[in-house]
C-alpha cells in the first residue's frame, strides 16, 4: 500500500472519528447521548457474543443470511453434456454428508461453509481450518499436489475472530500476500477450560473470510456493529414492558400510619433492651413489606399501619418495537416482516420475499461464491485433493430460492415456444417437455406428434353446418370476445393451442 493511500485512509478515519464524536455530544458537550442512552463507545467480544447468544433478534440477524444463502449446497460444473465429470463428482462427495469407515457420519463442506458464514458475520473475520492428510504439521505450509483424492481432507473446523488470533504477518512488500496473515493461533476448546489448547496453523491450511471489508482484505465489519444501538433500545423497551407487566399485575402500595398512631422509634436514650426490641420490631415490619412486594406473601400484620393500593396502566410498546425493527431492516436489507420471523409465512408479501431472494442471490454471486466456495475449491485443487476442472474453469450452480409454480412454468414454456418458433429453431420434443413439464411421463411424449388440424367449418356454423353461429360452442363473439366455453373447456383449448404450436416447430 502506498504512503499516499495510507495517508488518505488515515484522514478518512479521522473524519469518521470526529463525526462520531459530533453525533454523540450536543449542546457544547452538555448532553452526551451515548452516555445517557447507555450505548457502549467501544464494542468488545462480549458485546457481540452475548447478544448473539442471548438476544433473539441479534441471533436472527447473524443466522438469516447464512441460512438462506446455504439453503442448499451449490453444485460445480466444468463440462456440459457429460453426466458427471471427475471434478464435479469430487465436489459432490465433499459438499454432502457421508458415512465414515468407522461408522460415524462426516458433515459435508457446505455445512461448514454455512457455519463459517455466521462466524465471519459475528466478528471482523472467520476462518476455516483444513485438516489435511499430508504428513506435515499444521504450522507448516501445504505443498502443491501433495494430496491425491478428496479423502485426504480429513476434517474442517470453524473459528471466529476471537478464537483465531493472527500470530504473524507477511511483511515483504514484494510478496503477493503482503500485509496478510502467515500464521494463526487457533484456540480449541475441549470438554472443559482445562482441556483447551492453541494450535498454530499456516495460512495455506486456512480459508480466511471477512464480510463487509472496506479498506482491508483481512478485517471486515461485524454485522451487529451498525445496529447495536437499536438492539440496545429494543432490549430496553422490551425489558421495561416485562417489568411493566409485573408492576401492573403486582400493584404498588402506600403504607401509612393511622391517625393518632406513631411508629415505634428507638431513641438512643432508651435502655438497651427496649431499643433493641423496637429495632427488631421495625426490622420485622420491613421484612414483611419487602416479601409482600417482591415475594409470594399476600398478607401483612403491621401494628398501627394501613396499606393503600396504587393502580397503574401498562403502555403498548408495539409502535416503538416496530420503529426499531424498521431501522434495523433498513440497515441490513432484510424486510422487517421477514426479520420478525414468525410473521414471515403469514404477512410477508410476495414482493418482500422476491426482493429478499434477489438480495440473497446477489450475496451468493458476490460473496459466498468468490470468497468461500472458490477459495476452498481452488485450495483443494492446488493441493491435489480435487482433480483439475476441465479447461481450468468451472461454474457454481445455485438452486433458485423461489421455485416457479405450474402457472409460471407454463407461461415461460409458452413464451419459449413462441420465441423458438419465430426463429425457426428445431427442438427435441422430449427435451422441451422435460424442461418445462417434468411431471409428464417420458413415454407419454411422441418423438414427433402429429399437428392438430382444425376441421373446416361452414359459414356461420360448425363443422357439420349445424348453424351454431355466434355464441355457439367453440365460436367467439366478435363484439364481446366471449367464446361461450366454460373455464375447464377454455383450459383444454389453451393446452391444445400450446401443443399445436409446439408440434409445428420446423
Amino acid at each position: 500500500m502506498s504512503d499516499k493511500l495510507e495517508g488518505l485512509i488515515f484522514q478518512l478515519n479521522g473524519i469518521m472519528q470526529d463525526r462520531l464524536a459530533w453525533t454523540q455530544k450536543y449542546f457544547d458537550g452538555k448532553r452526551d447521548v451515548y452516555e445517557v442512552a447507555g450505548y457502549p463507545r467501544t464494542l468488545t467480544e462480549a458485546d457481540y457474543l452475548i447478544r448473539y447468544g442471548r438476544q433473539d433478534i441479534a441471533k436472527r440477524l447473524i443466522d438469516i443470511f447464512a441460512d438462506e444463502s446455504w439453503r442448499s449446497a451449490p453444485a460445480l460444473q466444468d463440462t456440459e453434456g457429460v453426466e458427471e465429470s471427475p471434478f464435479e463428482s469430487a465436489w459432490a462427495s465433499l459438499a454432502a454428508s457421508s458415512a465414515t469407515e468407522d461408522g460415524d457420519t462426516q458433515a459435508g463442506a457446505a455445512h461448514y461453509l454455512q457455519r463459517l458464514d455466521k462466524a465471519a458475520a459475528l466478528g471482523r473475520y472467520g476462518v476455516l481450518l483444513l485438516g489435511l492428510k499430508d504428513g506435515r504439521k499444521p504450522s507448516e505450509p501445504v505443498r502443491p499436489g501433495s494430496l491425491s483424492d478428496p479423502s485426504d481432507l480429513i476434517y474442517l473446523s470453524v473459528f471466529d475472530e476471537w478464537s483465531a488470533e493472527i500470530a504473524t504477518w507477511e511483511t515483504d512488500p514484494s510478496s503477493r500476500r503482503y500485509r496478510r496473515p502467515v500464521l494463526y493461533n487457533l484456540k480449541q476448546d475441549g470438554a472443559g477450560p482445562s482441556q483447551s489448547s492453541t494450535l498454530s496453523a499456516h495460512w495455506s491450511r486456512v480459508i480466511h473470510v471477512a464480510e463487509g471489508a472496506l479498506t482491508s482484505d483481512v478485517y471486515g465489519t461485524p454485522r451487529l456493529q451498525a445496529v447495536i444501538n437499536r438492539l440496545i433500545d429494543l432490549e430496553k423497551v422490551l425489558a421495561a414492558t416485562g417489568e411493566g407487566g409485573w408492576m401492573a399485575m403486582q400493584p404498588g402500595f402506600v403504607l401509612g400510619t393511622r391517625d393518632g398512631y406513631r411508629l415505634p422509634w428507638a431513641d438512643p436514650s432508651m435502655p438497651d433492651d427496649m431499643r433493641a426490641a423496637l429495632q427488631e420490631q421495625a426490622s420485622d415490619q420491613e421484612s414483611q413489606i419487602d416479601e409482600f412486594v417482591h415475594g409470594l406473601r399476600r398478607w401483612l400484620a403491621l401494628d398501627g399501619m394501613e396499606a393503600t393500593q396504587l393502580t397503574g396502566e401498562m403502555g403498548d410498546p408495539s409502535a416503538a418495537v416496530m420503529a426499531f425493527l424498521q431501522m434495523i431492516s433498513a440497515a441490513t436489507g432484510i424486510p422487517w416482516r421477514i426479520l420478525a420471523g414468525s410473521e414471515a409465512a403469514q404477512l410477508a408479501s410476495e414482493q418482500d420475499e422476491g426482493n429478499f431472494a434477489k438480495v440473497i442471490e446477489s450475496r451468493r454471486a458476490n460473496y459466498c461464491d468468490p470468497f468461500m466456495v472458490r477459495p476452498l475449491v481452488n485450495r483443494l485443487v492446488w493441493a491435489g485433493a480435487m482433480p483439475e476442472p476441465a479447461g481450468g474453469k468451472y461454474e457454481t450452480i445455485w438452486q433458485p430460492l423461489i421455485a416457479a409454480g405450474p402457472v409460471e412454468t407454463m407461461d415461460v414454456a409458452d413464451k419459449a415456444a413462441t420465441a423458438l418458433q419465430k426463429i425457426g429453431a428445431k427442438v427435441d420434443p422430449k427435451a422441451f417437455i422435460a424442461q418445462f413439464i417434468p411431471d409428464l411421463p417420458e413415454d407419454a411424449v411422441e418423438e414427433k406428434p402429429d399437428p392438430v388440424i382444425a376441421a373446416p367449418t361452414g359459414p356461420g356454423g360448425d363443422s357439420q353446418g349445424n348453424g351454431a353461429g355466434i355464441g355457439g360452442k367453440g365460436q367467439t363473439d366478435p363484439n364481446t370476445g366471449d367464446s361461450g366455453q366454460s373455464s375447464d373447456e377454455r383450459g383444454v383449448t389453451n393446452r391444445a393451442e400450446f401443443l399445436r404450436r409446439w408440434a409445428s416447430y420446423p
